[in-house]
């Protein structure tokens, strides 16, 4: 399950991934059939609740092929729900459409309803479709093992999520940047990778992942921490237009060069860790899909926004 570290910008000509073009052509072939099936019912599935921007469905697709190319259409469309849905739920974070007195208790309502200690409120699109996603996982096997790390993880990235907003907020008012060390504590559960991760293990129910959830959490983090990077990376001229918090942004006390400079050594040495660490030798699916996954995210980021990259680049024949 080793690889070489990513690449972290460059040119990239016509290539979307290069972590597409290093599988077999059998491998490649079949991902890409799989996104074009995924795509087709991920639409289908997300229209009736009107909060899921379809920009990104070709780019969610085939990362959830990448990520588990052994899984039919079926399992894949379910993983694809639900980056959907963090997608969905931090655009609401970030663009406002919480003020700032409604975080709080839109954390506190979303984790319970992860935990299912609450139904969603009439008219919440956003709880909805928690509520589904969660009565999904619940269904399969590995659910009693990960319905914990589900509940919590939830709330870490939503708590996550709220954080950002409130120092950005304070920021803007003159207050003081966190640390880039409290940032990525943060970060690392707001890119919603440790939540994803749970919900592609309960779907996969990889019989022997019960016996390394503790090593699947760290390991979970760690793809947190260098997604969360390669992100910043990509996006932060969007999020300073944006206001909102970022990487590169807290490094700026030197010039902006030097500071992408930076994030992008964090970067490397934060997928060194990732392909070096006891999850990483893991001889089972669960951690596979941990490394294609973060693999990909971070190749795709190199050069492209999830949010932005044309779906023609993804679905072409």
């Amino acid at each position: 399950m080793r690889g070489p570290v990513p690449h972290v910008g460059g040119e990239m000509g016509a290539r979307l991934n290069h972590f597409l073009d290093a599988c077999p052509p059998g491998e490649r072939a079949r991902i890409l059939e799989r996104t074009r099936e995924v795509h087709a019912r991920l639409a289908d599935w997300a229209k009736p609740y009107g909060i899921f921007p379809p920009v990104r469905f070709p780019a969610i697709a085939i990362s959830m092929a990448a990520a588990a190319p052994w899984l039919g259409a079926g399992p894949l469309v379910e993983m694809a729900m639900i980056p959907t849905w963090i997608y969905a739920i931090d655009d609401a974070f970030d663009q406002r459409v919480f003020t700032a007195v409604e975080r709080a208790p839109r954390v506190a309502r979303y984790a319970a309803i992860a935990a299912g200690r609450l139904r969603p409120p009439a008219g919440d699109a956003y709880a909805s479709a928690l509520e589904e996603l969660t009565a999904r996982l619940a269904a399969y096997p590995q659910w009693r093992a990960c319905s914990g790390d589900w509940a919590a993880n939830c709330r870490r990235m939503l708590a996550g999520m709220a954080f950002e907003c409130d120092v950005a907020d304070r920021i803007r008012a003159g207050g003081a940047a966190p640390s880039l060390r409290t940032y990525l504590q943060h970060g690392l559960h707001s890119i919603g990778v440790p939540l994803y991760l749970t919900g592609a293990w309960v779907i996969d129910s990889c019989p022997e992942a019960d016996a390394h959830l503790e090593a699947l959490r760290r390991l979970a983090r760690a793809a947190g921490r260098a997604v969360r990077l390669a992100n910043d990376l990509r996006t932060h001229e969007k999020e300073a237009g944006e206001g909102n918090l970022n990487a590169i942004m807290l490094l700026r006390r030197t010039e902006p060069e030097a500071a992408a400079r930076s994030v992008q050594r964090r970067l490397r040495a934060a997928m060194r860790r990732l392909l070096a660490s006891e999850g990483a030798n893991l001889p089972i699916r669960s951690a596979e899909m941990v490394l294609r996954v973060t693999r990909f995210a971070v190749d795709l980021y190199a050069d492209h926004d999830y949010h932005t990259i044309p779906p023609e680049r993804i679905l072409a024949p």
